[in-house]
């Protein structure tokens, strides 16, 4: 897994993954959160953090894995505003 995250850094297949936060008394999405994922071009799927993060922080890429997603998240919210 650590080999996956440091190929997923250098190639730029960490992602933001925005999910709706919906008020229940009126249905409407009120905002969203951005869950972090991984793109394993070896299982050709995105990995929830539940399959990276733990490893991450153990590989110390943690940190640089909250700027990208930050940078991205932020980037996405500029284009949409």
């Amino acid at each position: 897994m650590a080999n996956t995250i440091k190929y997923a850094i250098a190639s730029d297949r960490i992602f933001p993954h925005f999910q709706p936060i919906v008020d229940m008394k009126t249905g409407k999405v009120e905002k969203y959160e951005c869950l972090v994922r991984l793109l394993d071009d070896n299982a050709g799927k995105l990995l929830s953090p539940f399959a990276f993060l733990e490893v991450s922080r153990k590989i110390k890429l943690y940190p640089l894995i909250t700027e990208i997603m930050l940078e991205k998240s932020f980037r996405t919210l500029k284009v949409r505003a």
